[in-house]
């Protein structure tokens, strides 16, 4: 009975985690117990972005440009330099002027939050 049931889950498994990618889904997370599936282009460009995004946890334009992203649905790491010396550091040495939020989207730097210069950093994917 137990091999069984084991059987069962395995196979639900492999449906639901192959079988949405061969034929072009890709699954997607949504929180911690839930799972979407998007359909994937040929040219997937959400996938090959890079964004760093270095904020400040009291600052309402760090929040902002971190919503922008969201949306958009493009991944981010995002390094509060408050809390982290490592990421000030590297903020510093990238940027050397002080505020934030500062962006650095597919290795284009941007300073403060301007959604059209995000926008057009976004479409140069590498």
């Amino acid at each position: 009975m137990i091999i069984k049931l084991m059987l069962v889950l395995a196979v639900n498994l492999f449906l639901f985690l192959a079988m949405p990618i061969a034929f072009g889904y890709t699954l997607i997370e949504g929180t911690k117990s839930h799972f979407a599936i998007e359909k994937t282009s040929k040219n997937n460009a959400v996938k090959r972005q890079k964004v760093e995004l270095y904020v400040t946890s009291w600052c309402g334009y760090c929040k902002q440009a971190q919503a922008f992203f969201r949306a958009k649905r493009i991944p981010i790491k995002v390094y509060d330099i408050e809390k982290d010396r490592n990421a000030a550091w590297r903020k510093k040495k990238l940027d050397g002027v002080d505020g934030v939020p500062f962006a650095v989207i597919n290795g284009q730097k941007i300073r403060g939050y301007k959604p059209k210069n995000y926008a057009a950093a976004l479409k140069r994917v590498r």
